[in-house]
């Protein structure tokens, strides 16, 4: 897995490996945007949907309620996704699917 962060303190990109019950995020964006402690963080996606998952903070990760956010929205290894925190415990999730997802969907 290989995250990789923007010079916006409040963004981050990340590659999905969406096996993993964890997401993990780049270490300055939580220490800037999230919790210092584990606690529930909201994700919201692009239709305005939201889910609740656990913040891993030791980790860094996103842990209960990763797994079914991925799979509600049909995450696989390789798409990448833009976190931006828009309120404290809140983070807009946009998603951009791979390639190899993108002629899976369309074949």
């Amino acid at each position: 897995m290989c995250l990789k962060e923007r010079s916006i303190s409040y963004t981050s990109i990340g590659i999905l490996n969406a096996c993993k019950l964890q997401q993990g995020l780049p270490k300055y964006f939580c220490s800037k945007n999230l919790p210092k402690r584990d606690d529930i963080v909201i994700l919201i996606d692009e239709d305005g949907d939201e889910c609740e998952v656990i913040y891993l903070a030791e980790k860094r990760g996103l842990s209960g309620g990763w797994r079914g956010f991925a799979i509600d929205h049909g995450l696989v290894d390789g798409d990448a996704l833009v976190f931006q925190r828009i309120r404290p415990k809140t983070l807009k999730v946009w998603l951009q699917v791979s390639w190899q997802s993108w002629t899976e969907i369309t074949t």
